[in-house]
């Protein structure tokens, strides 16, 4: 959403702006009013419906929708007066699973080696694992920690 005043002045235009980078205007004396333009992870619904004054709707969003929006209002003649605003906006997933272990036995004896995995389903970002055993917290100089396997976006 964009929200702005123009108190007595009539709109020149609004254009939307992700990583500096212009996708979209609405200028209502133009015909047509509205203009989008190409730009990495902009989806954009443009729906008749929609209000183009004060919002766009994007979707769907993928990782690369991620980034610093700004909307970017101007007034007509006399004053052209333009102000802005900026956003920064993060597509997150969360895991569809559960985390999975597996390597664990029934029972073990007093010192024992344990040689368990703890695997989390895709996310982003990244889910962060901790093991816990009988209520305690193990402290991560008892286990080896694997990096994530980072692949294409989910």
């Amino acid at each position: 959403m964009c929200h702005y005043n123009l108190q007595n002045a009539t709109l020149n235009s609004v254009k939307w702006y992700k990583d500096e980078r212009e996708f979209f205007r609405y200028i209502p004396g133009m015909t047509p009013p509205t203009k989008a333009f190409p730009a990495p992870g902009i989806n954009l619904d443009l729906s008749p419906s929609k209000s183009y004054d004060t919002q766009v709707t994007l979707r769907p969003l993928t990782y690369n929708t991620s980034g610093t929006y700004r909307c970017e209002v101007s007034a007509d003649a006399p004053k052209f007066e333009t102000v802005h605003q900026e956003s920064n906006m993060t597509v997150m997933a969360l895991p569809r699973e559960r985390p999975s272990i597996h390597g664990v036995e029934k029972s073990y004896n007093i010192n024992d080696v344990i040689k368990a995995n703890c695997t989390a389903d895709k996310s982003y970002p990244a889910a962060v694992l901790q093991w816990i055993v009988n209520g305690h917290t193990v402290s991560t100089i008892f286990f080896e920690k694997w990096h994530s396997l980072k692949k294409s976006p989910i």
